[in-house]
């Protein structure tokens, strides 16, 4: 992502993502985090027990030497044109917060994520929903604007909404658990609006959704 402005920058790569991790249930031994900027949201983990060793891969420099003070292991490492070298396997955590749309194929990326995971691993995904109210108002007008940030990142090369975010994960051979939106904790703003639409509205609502999943076991 290319960000202009140095404070929205260091907010960005620092963001520990406490409105994803509040939904991850349970104890992890390795965990690894694709995209994982400065190395904060794995390094939280691991301050707070949940994971016991965390590795990471950043393609951008800076975050990449950040990253590499903070975590186990961290690589430079575009998935798309690159395996994953020796030793990074036996994940039982997998993390994608805001990745995969930057991928120019992400269906290859999951496939190989799969390889180095355990059999019942978990996969965490946050992907924008470009269902969203503020996009489909914008295609209403023909509009298509691209933004330094949000679900029209000009740096985002896919875009899903909640069904095919799903359809990504399955193709890719995962099994998905149960699906949530960043944005619809109880009694927030866009809760409340949802229910006062009585959920006509609700994937228009939605500014992201959490994929849990697990690797579909081969026949």
């Amino acid at each position: 992502m290319r960000i202009e402005n140095q404070q929205a920058y260091e907010e960005y790569y620092n963001n520990p993502r406490e409105d994803v991790l509040r939904h991850l249930e349970g104890k992890f031994t390795r965990s690894l985090d694709i995209g994982c900027a400065a190395g904060m949201v794995s390094k939280h983990l691991v301050e707070k027990k949940i994971v016991k060793e965390a590795d990471g891969l950043e393609l951008e420099e800076s975050a990449y030497q950040v990253a590499r003070s903070q975590l186990r292991r961290v690589e430079k490492i575009d998935l798309c044109v690159q395996d994953f070298p020796v030793g990074m396997d036996q994940y039982d955590l997998v993390l994608c917060l805001d990745v995969l749309e930057h991928m120019v194929d992400p269906w290859l990326a999951l496939r190989k994520i799969k390889k180095v995971m355990n059999p019942d691993g978990l996969l965490l995904v946050s992907l924008p929903n470009v269902a969203n109210h503020r996009v489909v108002r914008g295609l209403l007008k023909g509009d298509w604007k691209y933004e330094d940030s949000g679900i029209l990142d000009r740096t985002h090369l896919r875009f899903f909404t909640k069904k095919t975010g799903a359809a990504l994960l399955e193709e890719a051979g995962f099994r998905l658990e149960r699906v949530l939106s960043t944005n619809m904790a109880p009694y927030s703003k866009s809760w409340w609006l949802n229910a006062l639409t009585l959920s006509l509205f609700k994937n228009q609502l939605i500014i992201q959704n959490l994929y849990f999943a697990r690797p579909e076991k081969s026949v």
